[in-house]
């Protein structure tokens, strides 16, 4: 059976990615197109990049 709660910790989609959900305001979600227009990447793409960055500095 699965678990139900599995969409709380992420959703796998191989051995080594998972897929989160995140939530953004439908501004931020617009500058977000814009920028992610201007890198020709999909929101998603651009919102994992960014975040890979981050954790590369930290």
């Amino acid at each position: 059976m699965k678990d139900k709660r599995s969409h709380k910790r992420g959703v796998s989609i191989s051995k080594e990615n998972i897929r989160v959900a995140a939530t953004f305001t439908r501004d931020e979600n617009e500058q977000l197109k814009k920028l992610a227009d201007e890198e020709n990447r999909s929101v998603s793409n651009l919102v994992a990049h960014i975040v890979r960055e981050w954790l590369k500095a930290r």
